[in-house]
C-alpha cells in the first residue's frame, strides 16, 4: 500500500511540476522581451542625455562667459593701442607740419 501512494505521489508531482514548467514556458514565450530591452534602453539613454545635456549648458554659460570677457578685455586693449598710436602719429604728423610751416615761414 505505501508503494502505491509513492508512485501516486510521483506521478501526481511529475504532472504538477510539468504543467508549471509548461505554463511558465508559455507565459515567457508570450511576453516580447525584445521590445521591453528596447523601452528599458531608451528610457536609460533619455535620462543619461538629459544629465548630460544639464551639465552641458552650465558649462556652455560659464565658458561663454570667459569667452565675452576675454573679447571684450582684447576689444579694449586694441582700442586703447589704436588710440595711442593715432595720438602718437598725429602728434608725429602736427610736429613735421610745424617745422615745415616755421621753414616756410623763415624763408
Amino acid at each position: 500500500m505505501k508503494k502505491i501512494r509513492s508512485v501516486k505521489a510521483k506521478i501526481a508531482t511529475g504532472v504538477i511540476a510539468a504543467t508549471v514548467i509548461g505554463s511558465s514556458t508559455f507565459a515567457f514565450a508570450n511576453t516580447n522581451a525584445g521590445t521591453q530591452f528596447g523601452l528599458w534602453g531608451q528610457a536609460q539613454i533619455d535620462t543619461a542625455k538629459s544629465a548630460i545635456e544639464s551639465a552641458i549648458s552650465g558649462s556652455r554659460t560659464t565658458a561663454l562667459g570667459t569667452v565675452q570677457s576675454g573679447a571684450n578685455s582684447a576689444r579694449d586693449t586694441a582700442k586703447g593701442n589704436i588710440d595711442t598710436a593715432g595720438a602718437n602719429e598725429k602728434a608725429g604728423t602736427k610736429s613735421a607740419i610745424e617745422v615745415k610751416l616755421a621753414e616756410h615761414v623763415a624763408s
